[in-house]
Formats: structure tokens, C-alpha cells, sequence
């Protein structure tokens, strides 16, 4: 009995050892901004200045602000429109590729890619594609006669702007989901069906 007790306390101490680095590590990289932030949202805080405790005055000018209001219309608009689309385009594109015919691996890879690309690395990319001045989105309609918007710096193309681009790189992670959702079906559910 006495044993069992020693290498219940050896295993427990064992336990805390490995979980201590994740837990100073969650601590001072989480829980500590996260505390720090909070207090220093009740302050006039502006990094050269001494921080004085103003209380509520900051909470009470956002909720004052029109910004902070269209900022919630426009996320709420960006959630309502992107959720659908990326589920029905990404289901659309698994059950395309879902298929056993030549090439359909090359073309799961090509779907995939973007999602492998750093957000960083996209958006640097998608802003040069779709300058108003020298993007080649903008290149390519004036070819055909058409005058290119700047597409992230005006109202009205740039929800679509963001949408499109954050859908190409998000599609191909849930089209894997899907894909594989699809081909765990056994073969005989499908003659079933038919």
C-alpha cells in the first residue's frame, strides 16, 4: 500500500514537471497581457505619458463611437455573406474532386496550396494583384476595356475583396474535410442511392 502511495506521488510530480514549461509559457505569453490589458484599458495609457486611472471614459467614448457600430455591421456582414459561401464552395469543389478520373490529384493539390500560404505572404500578394494603378487584376480588364476600381480602397469592392481573397485561402481546408467526409461513404450506400 505504502508503495503504491510512493509512485502515486512520484507520478504526480512527474506530471507537474512536464505540464510546468506550457503552463509559464500560457502564463506569461497569455494571462499576463491578457490582465495587463484589462488594466490598462481603465487608464489613459499612451506609453510617454504617466497613466492616470480614468475608469469607465474609454468604454463609455467607444460605445459613443459610430465606428466601433460599423465595425460590428460590417464583421456581421463579412460572417453573413463568407460562411455560406466558403461551405457550399468548398462542398461544390469536393464533390467535383471526388471523382477518380486522371489529374484529380493534381487538381486537390492545386485547391489545397492556398491554405498552406502564410496570410502575411496572401495579403502582400492579393494588395499587388489588386492595386488600382499597376495590379494585374486591374491590367487584365483593361485589356478588354474595362476600367479597374481600386478594389480595397473603395466601399463598394472592398468587403469583396476581402471576401474573395480570405475564401481562396480558406476553401481548401474544409474542401479536404469534405472530401474525405465523401470518400469514407462505403461504395454500396452510393448503389443503394441509385
Amino acid at each position: 500500500m505504502a508503495s503504491i502511495r510512493r509512485l502515486e506521488k512520484h507520478q504526480a510530480r512527474t506530471a507537474y514537471l512536464f505540464i510546468t514549461p506550457t503552463v509559464l509559457l500560457f502564463a506569461v505569453f497569455t494571462v499576463i497581457p491578457v490582465v495587463m490589458a484589462l488594466y490598462l484599458s481603465f487608464t489613459n495609457y499612451d506609453v510617454v505619458s504617466q497613466n492616470d486611472w480614468i475608469g469607465l471614459d474609454n468604454y463609455r467614448r467607444l460605445i459613443e463611437d459610430d465606428l466601433l457600430w460599423k465595425t460590428f455591421r460590417n464583421v456581421f456582414l463579412y460572417a453573413v455573406i463568407f460562411v455560406p459561401l466558403n461551405i457550399l464552395i468548398s462542398l461544390l469543389l469536393a464533390m467535383l474532386l471526388n471523382r477518380a478520373w486522371r489529374g484529380v490529384k493534381l487538381f486537390r493539390t492545386f485547391n489545397y496550396l492556398p491554405t498552406l500560404t502564410s496570410s502575411v505572404a496572401a495579403a502582400t500578394v492579393w494588395i499587388w494583384l489588386l492595386h488600382p494603378e499597376f495590379g494585374l487584376v486591374n491590367g487584365l480588364l483593361s485589356y478588354v476595356g474595362i476600367t479597374g476600381p481600386a478594389w480595397v480602397s473603395q466601399t463598394g469592392t472592398a468587403m469583396l475583396s476581402i471576401i474573395m481573397v480570405t475564401l481562396w485561402q480558406s476553401v481548401g481546408s474544409n474542401m479536404i474535410i469534405y472530401l474525405a467526409g465523401l470518400q469514407g461513404v462505403p461504395d454500396y450506400l452510393y448503389e443503394s442511392a441509385r
